[in-house]
């Protein structure tokens, strides 16, 4: 069976729903699903769970691969401090905040993360020194790079199937030419995708969201 893998933010992850737009596309198109969305995660996440993925294997050039990019100034961090994968709330354990890797965790950063508690005090520490580093330009900068290495290493790797979703106005994708050739057409734009929205709290999609997200690309989608 061919696998669908979805890698975004917590705008597709298991944030106070049961299912995710990517698991109800996958049961539409009887594809196998891998779910790679993760609450507070980056875009950095998504292209090294992306390699790892295909350089062991577990992703092929059969598959089916939606990238939903989210906000510039995020990263992760390996960690020594963290003891336990602490799960995302509102998602009944079917996602963490952290992940184990070697002998501690990765950790996941975003702007106020410092006052989170999903982190120890010496990550809040960190997290609120880190913040004085960034500059929003720079982090454009390196994402413009990134973006179009991912691009050129999937099509050398030859995956037709790789697509980028935008859900409203969030992430930074907005315009066709910033995607090689092989690409152009494969850019999804959900601009209503909030309309369904959780409970106080309009950057989030409700289950009817989820549902309505995942008809949208199903019919989008050319495979």
């Amino acid at each position: 069976m061919k696998n669908l893998l979805v890698l975004g933010c917590s705008i597709s992850d298991y944030t106070h729903v049961d299912r995710t737009w990517g698991e109800i596309l996958a049961k539409q198109y009887n594809l196998n699903y891998i779910h790679e969305a993760a609450g507070c995660g980056s875009n950095w996440r998504m292209w090294r769970r992306a390699f790892d993925l295909i350089d062991n294997n577990i992703i092929t050039k059969q598959d089916v691969i939606v990238v939903q990019y989210t906000e510039l100034i995020r990263r992760e961090f390996w960690s020594p401090y963290q003891n336990e994968s602490r799960p995302l709330h509102g998602s009944n354990g079917k996602s963490n905040m952290t992940e184990a890797y070697d002998d501690g965790h990765i950790t996941r950063y975003k702007i106020d993360a410092e006052q989170l508690g999903d982190y120890t005090k010496k990550e809040q520490a960190f997290f609120k020194s880190y913040t004085r580093m960034l500059n929003p330009k720079f982090e454009l900068e390196s994402f413009r790079m990134m973006h179009n290495m991912f691009q050129g290493y999937m099509s050398d790797k030859g995956f037709a199937n790789l697509y980028f979703l935008k859900c409203a106005d969030f992430g930074v994708l907005y315009e066709y030419n910033k995607f090689h050739k092989i690409y152009q057409n494969n850019y999804i734009h959900a601009p209503d995708a909030f309309d369904n929205h959780l409970p106080n709290d309009q950057g989030h999609m409700n289950q009817q969201g989820h549902q309505l997200l995942a008809d949208l690309v199903y019919q989008k989608l050319s495979i």
